[in-house]
Order: C-alpha cells, then structure tokens, then sequence
C-alpha cells in the first residue's frame, strides 16, 4: 500500500507579490502579440467538434428517442471504434484518429445532448472541452498537486471531464514506476474520486476510466475502476479528504429551496438567492483538506452580484484565492451555452493569520499562449465586490476607498426599471397619446450613447411604428412613475461590446409631455435623490457614464451581462468639487475624470 500525501501546506509556491506591489499576470492570446509566454496549455482542435456533435444528434434523433441504456451502448460501441456506431453518428473513420480525451468530450458531450431536455436543464450538465481541463491541472501542478500522491475529488464528475485527464497523468507516471496493472488499478481507486447525481452520466464516467486503464484492468481481471459515486455531491459525508477538489459544478437558481439546504449552506446564501454552484463551491472547500487545492470553473458573475456576497466572504475566510482565470470566450466554449466563465484556484486556509495576497489573472482562449494582464482587486475579507483587471488602455484606479465618492454621494440613486412587458402583455399597448391611466414606456433598445431618449415604441422610428408610442397601463399611485429627467441605462451588455456603460437622457420635456414615464426591466435608471441637491449636473453625469475611464472601471466589477443597479451605485467616483474644477476648466470628461481620481487619491 502506498502512502497517499494528504496535504499540499509545504507544496512549492511559485514567488508571488503582496497586494502593494504590481504583479504580472496572464492573458491566453491566440496571436501571442510578441509577448514571452508566462503559461501554456496544450492548444485544442482549430475548433471545438460542436457542430459535428450536433449534427450526430440531428442523425440520431431521426431515428428516434433512445432510452439511457441505448445512449450508454451507442457511447460503448463508439469507445470501441464500432463502424456501425461511427455511420449512425456520422463521424466516420477519422474519429478514431482523435486523441483519446478529444473522442471522449465528443462521447460525454453527444450523450449529454442525447438525454431528454428537461432532465438535461434540471442537470444543468454541460460539460467542459479538455483544453480547459489541461489548463485546470496544469495550473494546479504549478501550486504542488502531483496526481500520484494527492486524493483528488470531482463532486460534480458529469463525464468524467477532469477525471479522465487526471486518470491519463496518473497512468503515465505509473508506468514510469513500473508498477503491474494490478497495483495500478489499486493505486488509481486509493486517489481518484467523483460523484455524480445522474446514473446514466456515472456509468459513462466509469466507461470512460475503463477505457484509460483498459490493459491495467484486464491485468487485474476487472471490468471497471469503480471510483465514481452514484450521489448528491452536495450530500457526501466526512470533510477534508482530498489534497484537491476539481470540479465544473450545475448552474442555477434554487428556486423554493428546502428549509434545511438554506440553514446547511447559509454561510454562502445571501438575501434568500441559492445558487447551485455556490453550494458547490463551499462543499469543495469543506472536502478539501488544510492547504489542499480547490478549482472550480463558474460564472464570473459571483465576484460582483450582490446576491453572491455571502460567497465571496466564505471563500476569504476559508480560502487564499490563488488565480482568478477568465474565460474569454462568451460562447462555444460549452456545447450550447453562452455564459461568461472563469477558472477559480484557491487553496484551503490552514493553521496561520490571512495572507492578503492580490490573486493573478488570466484570460483564457482556445489556444495556448499567455501574455500579462494584471491584477485583481480583492478585499482581505468581507463581502464586497471583487475587481478584475482589463484590457484597456486606461490606468486602473481603485475600486473601493474611503477618500472616492460614489453617484449617491453625488446625489442620485439607481435603480432597476419596472415594466416585465412578457409578464404584463395585456397592460402594454402602442397608440400616439396614451390615455388615462397609461404612461410612455422607454425600451432598453431606444438607449444610444450620451443621446436624448425618445418616446417610441420597441421598434423605434421605423416606418410601421412612426408617430406611435409604447404605452403602459399603471396603477394609480405606483412608485414606478418617473415625473422628471432621468438618466437610463442598458442594463444587459457584455465585455465583447465597445461599451459596458450605454447611457442616455430622458429630459424634463420628454419625461413631463404625458405625466411621467416608466421603463422596462432590462434598463436601470440614475435618478436624482429627493432627499438632496444633486453635486454634479445630470447632463454631466450622463456624459461621465458614457466616458472610457467610467467604463473600464465598471468593466472591472461587472462579472456578468447584467449591469449590476448596486455596483453601479457604489462604483467609486471622484469627489464632486474636485471633478467639476477639472471641467469647468475646460478638460474633456476623460481627462477630468483621470486628473480627479489622481488628486483624490494622492
């Protein structure tokens, strides 16, 4: 029986700067822009099998629905390079030229397309492309995980996407140990671990595994390695076991969440919001031993929604937050999802005081070079916002401090807007005068850059749409009306756009022609604060939303395709009179903007 080294507390680190100093960090780059590479991961196919996945579904479907145990022999029957397997989905011969974890993707992503939809939403199962696992383990190998002495779990194994490369760098070296086949299936179950909710996709794991170790198990004269767990990965008994806890787990709300999954996770549940992935990742970090290491690839979203708060202050308090590496890729990086995503590396807190380390970045794209980006913004602990890095040219300023201002402080307060026009169909109409007891609707799509607002409908000024207006039936009395001028935003943007902040102006005429205004959910509106006078002029603030250095600041707290109504609320800004000296000596909105921040913070 070999000894299994549990903790990685005196693993090699590699030399890492404290929060003051400016650390490089990492950007995968396609064209390597002449950058010396800092990291590499092994480059993929030109372009992940998707569509000849989809297309083998269009085959098989025409066929007619298979049962789960037809799915599990179509995949077995294509482990084995069966031609009749290869013509039914339409890969042919050349599959089996594939490497060995590029066929299995194609396996695990076809029979998780193959399942019936809903089970598939209810699963959240969308697996990930093994370019991204090489990254995962070869970033984790940079921290101290050797596969052949550290227990590693994935809670969440779906098709055995990060035990199959584990299995492939475990077989490897051995082999190199000279081991029979007989101690490499012993040594293999002593250190590898999944869990998966489905039967189906753990049998498909253990299929996969077997297909790793296909001549050690025959030596051993065993049909499978036995290692995948038909389970609740959120349910798994015991703590702190593994020296690495690997894992792409569901995404999702819980909607109705049961009384005891809030009191067993709430440390990670904010305002009532359950995530999926946060239990996962707060279970991940409950299996992992002190010192292990944790790496899950979740939504960039946790680091600045508020409803992940919670989160953000249990991964501080549990964990050092080694890398933060985006995903750069919107779409195509998952079969069939469009999400942004990032590889999170922690390694779990053990005996000792925080470290307040400033976590690297690293952009992630479908080939392997890397270049430097930057550094993160994060707290030492507490529930704020996380800030990320970008690619632009503008000077990153800080996120948070005490000596900034923010648009409250200025006098205005944001807010999301009312109207859900899919849930009230029956309350929305177009006329040119609404009548009593409607008001003007403005769509997120009516919203240009430092523009007036016009009163249109969703189409705006075309032809069929011409002198009409959106119109909604409000209540008397509602909250929701907006009598004065307003600033509002598109609130659904994303980081491959030129702007995050998209901002226009409904004016006083335009909000006081019909009695006020209301708008739709997917824009957020700056509003001036009752309670108080306003610091800067509301055409000033429009004009600084829509300024480059407003908009790679937000870039840096905006995780997610929604703009956040709370981080823009809270973003820092510089001091009102500071900002206005600057202006009103002529400076452009930029320029005051950068001269502003660097007095403030001087």
């Amino acid at each position: 029986m070999h000894e299994v080294r549990q903790e990685l507390i005196a693993a090699p680190q590699p030399n890492r700067p404290r929060l003051q100093s400016s650390p490089s960090t990492e950007l995968f780059d396609q064209n390597g822009g002449g950058e010396i590479p800092v990291a590499q991961t092994k480059a993929p196919p030109s372009s992940l099998p998707h569509s000849l996945i989809r297309s083998a579904i269009r085959l098989i479907e025409a066929r007619g629905h298979l049962s789960s145990e037809a799915r599990l022999d179509l995949c077995r029957r294509l482990l084995a390079n069966d031609p009749s397997a290869l013509a039914e989905t339409g890969w042919g011969p050349e599959f089996t030229t594939l490497p060995l974890d590029e066929r299995h993707y194609r396996i695990s992503a076809l029979y998780m397309r193959m399942m019936p939809t809903r089970r598939r939403q209810q699963l959240a199962a969308f697996f990930t492309p093994p370019h991204l696992c090489d990254h995962v383990f070869e970033r984790l190998e940079r921290y101290g995980y050797d596969v052949s002495q550290h227990r590693l779990l994935d809670p969440a194994s779906g098709g055995a996407a990060f035990l199959v490369p584990a299995a492939r760098r475990l077989l490897d070296q051995l082999k190199r140990q000279g081991l029979s086949g007989e101690a490499v299936v012993e040594r293999a179950r002593e250190l590898l671990a999944g869990v998966e909710i489905e039967p189906g996709l753990a049998r498909l794991s253990e299929m996969l595994l077997a297909d790793v170790f296909d001549a050690e198990l025959r030596a051993a004269d065993q049909d499978s390695l036995r290692v995948v767990n038909r389970a609740n990965g959120l349910k798994i008994s015991g703590s702190e076991q593994f020296g690495a806890v690997i894992s792409n787990p569901p995404y999702g709300r819980v909607f109705r969440a049961s009384r005891a999954t809030i009191a067993r996770w709430q440390s990670v549940i904010t305002d009532g919001h359950v995530n999926t992935y946060a239990l996962f990742i707060a279970a991940a970090l409950e299996q992992a031993r002190a010192g292990g290491l944790v790496a899950v690839i979740v939504p960039t979203s946790f680091m600045s929604g508020p409803y992940f708060a919670g989160l953000r202050e249990y991964i501080l308090a549990t964990s050092e937050v080694l890398e933060i590496n985006i995903v750069e890729k919107r779409s195509e990086v998952f079969l069939d999802v469009v999400q942004d995503t990032c590889v999170l590396i922690m390694r779990k807190r053990g005996v000792g005081a925080i470290v307040d380390w400033q976590p690297p970045t690293t952009m992630v794209v479908t080939a392997g070079k890397s270049r430097p980006l930057g550094c993160a913004d994060l707290p030492v602990s507490g529930r704020r916002a996380w800030g990320l890095p970008t690619a632009s040219d503008e000077a990153e300023l800080p996120l948070f401090d005490d000596r900034l201002s923010d648009l409250w402080e200025w006098g205005y307060q944001a807010r999301s807007g009312y109207f859900v026009w899919n849930r009230s169909r029956a309350r929305l109409t177009e006329r040119s005068t609404p009548l009593a007891g409607e008001v003007p609707l403005i769509w997120a799509n009516n919203i240009q850059p430092n523009a007036r607002i016009e009163l249109q409908t969703r189409k705006g000024g075309t032809t069929a749409s011409k002198g009409q207006i959106s119109c909604v039936t409000l209540p008397a009395g509602s909250s929701a009306l907006i009598r004065g001028p307003a600033i509002v935003l598109q609130r659904t943007t994303n980081r491959s756009q030129k702007r995050r902040i998209v901002a226009g102006l409904v004016d006083a005429e335009a909000a006081n022609r019909f009695g006020g205004f209301v708008t739709e959910n997917h824009t957020i509106v700056v509003l001036p604060r009752m309670d108080t006078s306003q610091l800067v002029p509301i055409q000033t603030v429009l004009q600084l939303l829509n300024s480059s250095v407003l908009d790679a600041q937000y870039r840096r707290l905006s995780g997610t395709v929604s703009v956040s109504t709370k981080v823009l609320q809270r973003m820092g800004l510089p001091p009102a009179k500071l900002l206005l000296r600057h202006l009103d000596a002529g400076k452009d909105e930029d320029t005051a903007l950068r001269l502003a921040y660097r007095e403030a913070l001087s």
